[in-house]
C-alpha cells in the first residue's frame, strides 16, 4: 500500500489534510453516492479509510 511507507509517515500537523480527506470521502460515500454504491461496497471502503488512518496515527504522535 502506498501510503504504509516511511516516505508517508510526517508529523501530526501534516497528517491533519489526509484525516480530513477520509471523512470527506466517507461523508461523500454515504450522502452524495448513496444511490450509487451498494451497502457491501460503502462498508468495505469506510474500513479501508479507517485502516490507513489508523495506520497514520499508530506510531502515538
Amino acid at each position: 500500500w502506498l501510503f504504509k511507507t516511511e516516505l508517508w509517515k510526517k508529523p501530526k500537523r501534516r497528517r491533519i489534510p489526509w484525516r480530513l480527506m477520509f471523512m470527506t470521502c466517507v461523508t461523500r460515500l454515504y450522502e452524495k453516492y448513496s444511490d450509487y454504491v451498494t451497502s457491501e461496497d460503502k462498508e468495505t471502503l469506510t474500513a479501508k479509510l479507517q485502516e490507513v488512518e489508523d495506520w497514520l496515527y499508530e506510531d502515538g504522535e
